[in-house]
Order: structure tokens, then C-alpha cells, then sequence
């Protein structure tokens, strides 16, 4: 009788675990809709850039961040960081995205 007590308690552990399991799944079934969403909307969006440096400088934050997950660049400068990953400030970024739709204005499409 003395082993029947742990193996219930090793069953009730597990069925914790699993429940615990299913709510981490369902979170992060929650967090992707969310991401697919918002990034969904940016695209769909005719033509979205910040225009505020305080705006820019938060959004700038987020890629910062970012980059500081990224296994090998953590003691780079954030500029030596974009340039390994071949990626643009977003400053750039937006003055690109000017520049193209100047071009397709004046292109006509």
C-alpha cells in the first residue's frame, strides 16, 4: 500500500502538467493570432510610417531588442547588427518606402 499513494500523486502531477502544457499552448495560439493580425493590418495598410522621432525612436527600441536575441551579434552595435543581417533602421526603411511610391506616383502606377 505504501507505493499506491506516490503513483496517484505522480498521476494527479501529470495531469497538472498536462493542463499546464494545453493553457502554454493556447497562449501562444493566442499571441501568434495576435502578431498575424497586427502584421496583417501594417501590410494592408496604404501606407504606414511614423513621422514623429519620438515614434520612430520607440519603434526603433523594439527592433533593438530584437536583435539582442540573435545569437552571435549581442556584443555588436546595433548599426553592425543590421548590416550582419542585411536589415535597415527603419529610418531607411521609411525613406525607401517614400522614395518607391514617389517612383510608382510619378511612373503613373
Amino acid at each position: 500500500m505504501g507505493t499506491a499513494a506516490p503513483a496517484g500523486r505522480e498521476l494527479l502531477f501529470c495531469k497538472r502538467l498536462d493542463a499546464l502544457w494545453l493553457n502554454m499552448s493556447q497562449q501562444c495560439a493566442q499571441v501568434a493570432k495576435k502578431a498575424n493580425s497586427i502584421l496583417a493590418h501594417i501590410r494592408n495598410s496604404v501606407f504606414w510610417a511614423p513621422h514623429y522621432r519620438k515614434d520612430i525612436e520607440i519603434l526603433e527600441q523594439v527592433q533593438r531588442r530584437e536583435m539582442k536575441l540573435v545569437k552571435g551579434l549581442e556584443n555588436k552595435s546595433y548599426e553592425e547588427q543590421l548590416r550582419e543581417l542585411g536589415f535597415f533602421s527603419l529610418e531607411k526603411r521609411r525613406l525607401r518606402g517614400h522614395l518607391i511610391a514617389l517612383y510608382n506616383y510619378l511612373k503613373g502606377g
